[in-house]
């Protein structure tokens, strides 16, 4: 009778060991789900960011585009009209902000073709071949968002400056047109 109660104590031991074992993997297993979520979400979250910017820097781009053909195309018609000081502060101002766009556009040039010959290199050598286009995907939304960090200080520049060229003009333009009536 006792070695059938030793038995008893034995098995019920070995069944709370178990159990025991199978709430810490459950915790455990859980933990690492909660883990990938998060570094999940967070992928997801640097993926959105890095496309608002390419797409706000892209929109960006073709206004800024479309503006100097404009302020140029002002800027001509108004030629004949424009004392030499205005022209000059017109010019100053329309040459400072495509200097610093242009220069800004340059620098992301250079920055991306170093970017990926360096990033080619460390992926190929540290991922898996499986793994390159996802390490590839998480490599550009990192370069994006460090991009956009510098994209605010370029506009910062380029727009009042290329908008104050514009206002100036448009001013002139409607003093001019005032003075005509």
């Amino acid at each position: 009778m006792k070695n059938l109660q030793k038995i008893l104590e034995k098995l019920e031991k070995d069944r709370v060991d178990a159990d025991n074992d199978l709430i810490r993997n459950i915790n455990r297993v859980i933990g690492d789900v909660n883990r990938l979520n998060g570094d999940f979400q967070e992928h997801k979250y640097r993926q959105s960011l890095a496309s608002n910017y390419s797409q706000s820097a892209a929109y960006a781009n073709i206004v800024m585009l479309g503006g100097y053909a404009a302020a140029f195309t002002i800027w001509n018609i108004l030629q004949e009209e424009l004392t030499s000081k205005q022209s000059v502060i017109i010019g100053l101002l329309l040459m400072t902000s495509i200097f610093f766009f242009a220069g800004f556009e340059v620098y992301k040039m250079i920055r991306g073709v170093r970017e990926v010959a360096r990033l080619d290199s460390l992926l190929r050598d540290k991922l898996p071949l499986k793994d390159l286009e996802q390490g590839w995907g998480i490599a550009k939304d990192y370069f994006a968002l460090e991009e956009a960090r510098m994209w605010k200080y370029q506009i910062f520049i380029t727009v009042p400056t290329g908008f104050g060229a514009g206002c100036y003009m448009l001013s002139i333009l409607v003093n001019n047109l005032v003075n005509m009536l």
